[in-house]
């Protein structure tokens, strides 16, 4: 953007910083983001996410496009678990609820 850095948002992030992201821990996921490629992320409600991410922040945010949500429903009695899913065309994952990429 053309803002002087005193007037950009404090999670603006700078060329320098993206570089930085692709050398620690988030550099297959900055990989997956440039190279277009699927991810599995693990959530805290013991769900999963499965799909493409089009982008990510240094807090774990994250924008998921052709994205399928897979859970295990709790199972009746006398029946088997039974794996579910659910298919979003793009969703918005906050940071927090990431355990594992």
């Amino acid at each position: 953007t053309n803002l002087p850095p005193e007037e950009q948002p404090e999670d603006f992030m700078q060329p320098s910083e993206m570089t930085n992201l692709q050398k620690g821990p988030m550099g297959p996921l900055v990989d997956a983001v440039n190279n277009k490629m699927p991810i599995l992320v693990s959530l805290r409600s013991n769900r999963k996410l499965y799909g493409y991410p089009k982008a990510i922040d240094r807090h774990w945010n994250m924008i998921l496009e052709s994205c399928y949500e897979i859970w295990s429903a709790e199972p009746r009695e006398g029946k088997q678990t039974r794996t579910q899913t659910r298919f979003f065309s793009r969703l918005f994952l906050r940071g927090d609820n990431v355990i594992c990429v």
